[in-house]
């Protein structure tokens, strides 16, 4: 049995083939050429948002920059009240100066340094009074970044020169401030004992002070992140 092909079947059959190819061309070659188009166009809206995202930051540099500065100015304003970060042996020197100076002897000098951390609320003298009134602690303003060292000092010497040290310290606030003093007269004339307790306070350097509080926000963020997993365990 034989089967002829006729003109019109050899038409259909290149039709077919033809067909055929388009189609392997459409799927094989067009269709992954679409698909990187549309790869390409979602690529290119992102960077258009990046871009637009970038030209607003860059439209705030100089408004940070003036915020920058003033809060810089602030830091400043606000360090000037206070000594910078200090030994032990150079406020030894610092107030021991201060009372040969003004004619003294030093009989005692204990300085109990702060610990790393534990800064200081500073209270008015006028809540000060007020609390003595009420026997109410009264509350003071809190200065992260902010230490005292407490400080007992004894002193000999004459009235007016004594008098003269405790104006010393006075001109000194508030990065000196008595927290408390006695006197005692002495065996001789004009001859008195003065005992000083006294704040000494000084700023901690910002840059380790910034590090500090970064250092503590990322150990309580551990830590809460390691709370829950604590419980599910437990159970």
């Amino acid at each position: 049995m034989t089967f002829e092909i006729t003109e019109r079947d050899k038409k259909l059959l290149y039709f077919l083939v033809v067909f055929a190819i388009v189609i392997g061309l459409g799927f094989g070659v067009l269709r992954p050429l679409l698909e990187k188009n549309q790869e390409v166009s979602q690529q290119l809206a992102d960077a258009r948002i990046e871009k637009m995202d970038k030209e607003t930051k860059i439209a705030k540099i100089p408004l940070l920059e003036q915020s920058v500065a003033s809060l810089e100015e602030e830091l400043a304003d606000i360090q000037s009240s206070f000594y910078e970060e200090t030994s032990s042996m150079e406020i030894d020197r610092t107030l021991t100066g201060m009372a040969l100076a003004c004619g003294l002897g030093v009989k005692d000098l204990d300085i109990d340094m702060p610990q790393p951390g534990g800064y200081v609320s500073l209270v008015g003298y006028r809540a000060m009074l007020d609390s003595y009134d009420s026997e109410q602690k009264a509350s003071g303003i809190d200065f992260p970044g902010a230490y005292a060292a407490k400080i007992t000092m004894i002193l000999n010497g004459s009235r007016s020169s004594l008098q003269s040290m405790m104006d010393s310290c006075a001109s000194l606030e508030p990065k000196l401030r008595v927290t408390e003093l006695s006197w005692q007269k002495g065996k001789t004339e004009d001859s008195y004992t003065l005992s000083l307790s006294m704040e000494f306070y000084m700023y901690e350097n910002v840059t380790e002070y910034m590090a500090g509080q970064a250092a503590a926000a990322e150990a309580a963020a551990a830590e809460a992140e390691k709370q829950p997993e604590d419980s599910l365990t437990e159970e």
